[in-house]
């Protein structure tokens, strides 16, 4: 009889939980969580808060390096695609005419055509690039996830937008990624309605209480009360709220974003370095391209174009690109060879090479690093895994590397060197 009314406790609580947290935007797909698992020491006293940050552009599917900062314009047409490759503002590089604003701030970043990995499909690679880590699983933490747990803040230093799966692996959920999925385009400071849900939610969190004290103290309450305290922080936090709030009106800030979904987002994540954020990542589906990948380019690319160059022009103006490191990145690349057997071409995945765009901080301006040859098959020249990428921002974030994850007897990360290219060595 017990046993029944505890689990129906349970259901309820979890119900709640669901209610609270998806209208939040934070997941609840892992609640099991063993309360040994969580880590109280191992934090670095090299941390330095309000130090050195990241906003990251994640191009979810697979990012087409050939259509965007890797063009072939002297390779067969079943190569070099549709697209023309136009001059950037470093002399002989070109990039994709679907980049236009990124082709004139090339003389302010890096593009990295160096990076591989061996994981051809999406899930493995998308956590290893997150992760930034080629051996991975289930447990292995995004660096995000790791700076979030070393950080220990009571306001989430380690935001999605609008959202990201849970990649905190052995760290547990409580390390996953806020997310922020306020109305786009909204002040939800201002706006009533959006009020009326803040209040709705926090009403939530009062019942979850009320329940917790009614249930017995386990690994799964202790994650759950700790998940709670976070969540009420930030519902009650100015800061969070100024970082949802997007005026559509702003002629400033259309002029530099735009006016697409995008570019709301990456208003957001402006904001939300503006408030100290120390990892922002900017998460934007639909870069799969097996087919339809002309058509998808040219309504795609050209909002992320504007979008990030519109940060990098805020970030320069405002000074912070001094301690911000803006990325462009997605899981791998696509295959060299167009697939034309389908109504519509596309590309395949292609782990083997891809074009990452790094800016900001000490990173050298209007640098390639890696030369994918004739056709872009892989870096002929010089070649890095995901883990030098890692160690890199490691270095740059000032996380320490060789501290044991909580439970897992294992080394956080070992491998990997600092990309001495991006001027961080």
């Amino acid at each position: 009889m017990m046993s029944g009314t505890i689990e129906k406790l349970n259901e309820t609580r979890r119900g709640l939980m669901q209610q609270a947290f998806i209208s939040l935007g934070m997941s609840v797909s892992s609640l099991r969580i063993d309360s040994t698992r969580r880590c109280e020491a191992g934090v670095s006293e090299a941390l330095m808060p309000g130090a050195n940050s990241v906003i990251c552009f994640f191009l979810d599917g697979g990012l087409t390096h050939l259509d965007s900062f890797d063009p072939k314009p002297l390779a067969p047409r079943e190569i070099r695609g549709e697209f023309s490759a136009i001059a950037t503002s470093v002399p002989g590089l070109q990039f994709s005419e679907n980049w236009p604003q990124m082709s004139r701030w090339a003389n302010q970043l890096t593009v990295l055509r160096s990076v591989s990995h061996r994981h051809m499909e999406h899930g493995n690679a998308t956590r290893c690039m997150h992760a930034m880590k080629e051996a991975v699983d289930q447990r292995t933490p995004a660096l995000g996830a790791v700076l979030e747990w070393q950080l220990k803040s009571e306001l989430p230093q380690y935001v999605s937008i609008p959202s990201l799966r849970d990649y905190s692996g052995a760290l547990g959920a409580e390390y996953q990624s806020y997310a922020v999925l306020g109305p786009v385009g909204q002040s939800l400071k201002n706006d009533a309605v959006a009020s009326g849900g803040f209040r709705h939610r926090l009403n939530l969190l009062d019942k979850l209480r009320l329940l917790q004290q009614k249930s017995p103290e386990t690994g799964d309450s202790v994650s759950l009360v700790n998940q709670q305290r976070k969540v009420r922080a930030v519902l009650e936090s100015e800061a969070f709220q100024r970082i949802v709030q997007v005026d559509s009106s702003d002629h400033q800030d259309r002029e530099l974003f735009g006016n697409s979904e995008t570019a709301k987002m990456a208003v957001m994540a402006r904001n939300a370095n503006r408030e100290g954020v120390r990892f922002v990542v900017v998460n934007l589906p639909g870069w799969d391209m097996h087919g339809n990948l002309i058509d998808s380019s040219r309504r795609m690319m050209p909002d992320v174009d504007r979008a990030v160059s519109g940060i990098l022009e805020d970030l320069k103006n405002s000074g912070r690109l001094e301690t911000t490191l803006v990325l462009i990145m997605s899981e791998f690349g696509r295959s060299p060879e167009m697939d034309t057997s389908g109504p519509t071409p596309g590309r395949h995945h292609w782990p083997r090479a891809m074009s990452l765009i790094v800016s900001g901080g000490p990173v050298p301006k209007g640098q390639v690093i890696g030369d994918t040859g004739a056709y872009g098959h892989e870096s002929e020249i010089i070649r890095h895994k995901p883990d030098d990428l890692s160690a890199t921002l490691y270095k740059w974030l000032g996380l320490d590397r060789d501290i044991f994850l909580p439970g897992e007897g294992a080394l956080l990360n070992t491998a990997g060197s600092v990309i001495s290219e991006l001027g961080l060595s």
